[in-house]
This record gives C-alpha cells, sequence and structure tokens, in this order.
C-alpha cells in the first residue's frame, strides 16, 4: 500500500491559506496486455498512488493531481501558488456542508484478481475471426 494520509495532506493544503480543500488519495492496480496475430506481445502490470486535489481560495478554484511522491509536499506548495493566478469563479459559492446520503455503488470486485494475460489468451482462443489484435486493460482503484 501506499503511506500518503488524506487527512494529513489535507491539513498541509490548508495551511497554505485555501479557504476550501478536499484532497483524495488513490492507489491504482492497472494491467496491459497487447495482442496481435493472435499472439500476446507485450504484457506489464504496475501500480500508481496519487493525491487529487480540488482547491479555493475566495471565488478561485482548482483541480490538480499530485503523483511523484518524492515531491509531493514541494508540488503542493507550487500548485496552491498557481491559484493565485486563476480567474475567479462567478458561480462558486463554497464547498457544500453535510452530511450527505448516498446509494451504494458496486463494481466487480473480481477485477483485482484477474489475470489479464490470461483473459487475453481466452479472448483470443474464442475469436471466430483469422487473426485478432488488440488491448486488453484492467483497473483496480482504492
Amino acid at each position: 500500500m501506499h503511506d500518503l494520509d488524506a487527512p494529513a495532506l489535507l491539513k498541509k493544503a490548508m495551511g497554505l491559506g485555501l479557504d476550501d480543500a478536499i484532497c483524495q488519495v488513490m492507489e491504482e492496480t492497472i494491467q496491459m496486455v497487447r495482442f496481435s496475430n493472435n499472439e500476446i506481445t507485450a504484457a506489464k502490470e504496475f501500480t500508481t498512488v496519487k493525491a487529487r486535489f480540488f482547491a479555493a481560495k475566495g471565488k478561485k478554484k482548482m483541480q490538480f493531481t499530485l503523483e511523484n511522491l518524492e515531491t509531493l509536499e514541494e508540488d503542493l506548495v507550487q500548485s496552491v501558488k498557481l491559484l493565485e493566478r486563476m480567474q475567479e469563479s462567478r458561480d462558486y459559492y463554497g464547498i457544500a456542508h453535510g452530511p450527505f446520503s448516498y446509494g451504494s455503488r458496486s463494481c466487480d470486485s473480481r477485477i483485482k484478481d484477474v489475470d489479464a494475460p490470461d483473459l487475453a489468451s481466452q479472448a483470443i482462443e474464442a475469436a471466430t475471426a483469422e487473426r485478432v489484435a488488440g488491448v486488453l486493460s484492467t483497473v483496480h482503484r482504492k
């Protein structure tokens, strides 16, 4: 897993003089399989961790994503400084206050455990065309 803490990042962001901020830390595991002429030609899996922000000061607002964990705090400071250059939004009145109620969201939980190369092989075998090519990608996001 990652060592990013959304509440701690939010506290740092608010300490830079923001009026409103939202921080969402996401970890994505991505599998990509490329196949051509009925054969798998490349397969890779990688994991990324990123912090997505919404930031506002007065009527100025912006969204940004920070992905370089080594320079995250410096990048956060620089991103907030960019907010000063933004135009004011005529229709921003702050973040709505809750509590809110949301319906449940579901996804296919088997995606995180799928073997993408095996799935691509099954697709190649099931194809009725003489030759097949394509890319299979899976994304599991936490």
